[in-house]
Parts: C-alpha cells; sequence; structure tokens
C-alpha cells in the first residue's frame, strides 16, 4: 500500500495561492465601482471620523 507524500497537498497549496491573487483583485475591483466610478461600496468607504 503506497503511503501519501504530501506532493498533492502542497500542490493544491501553490495552486490555490496562485488562484487566490487575481479572484481577489476581481472583487476589490468590483467593490471599488460598486455605486459608481467614482464611489466605493458604502461598506467599503473610509469612515468619517465622527461616525466610528
Amino acid at each position: 500500500m503506497r503511503q501519501p507524500n504530501g506532493c498533492g497537498t502542497a500542490l493544491g497549496g501553490i495552486v490555490g495561492a496562485v488562484l487566490a491573487v487575481p479572484i481577489a483583485a476581481a472583487v476589490w475591483g468590483v467593490v471599488q465601482v460598486w455605486d459608481g466610478p467614482d464611489l466605493p461600496a458604502r461598506w467599503a468607504r473610509p469612515k468619517h471620523p465622527l461616525q466610528s
């Protein structure tokens, strides 16, 4: 019986890391233009100091 050597786990981790970066960038791009090109989504806007 063959014992697992972790190669699949390492390869899966590398592939996941490579795919995570463009996916996160795409999601962040959508958030940035959610309410228009000059106004990000309400929950992603910088908070006013008096609102916190």
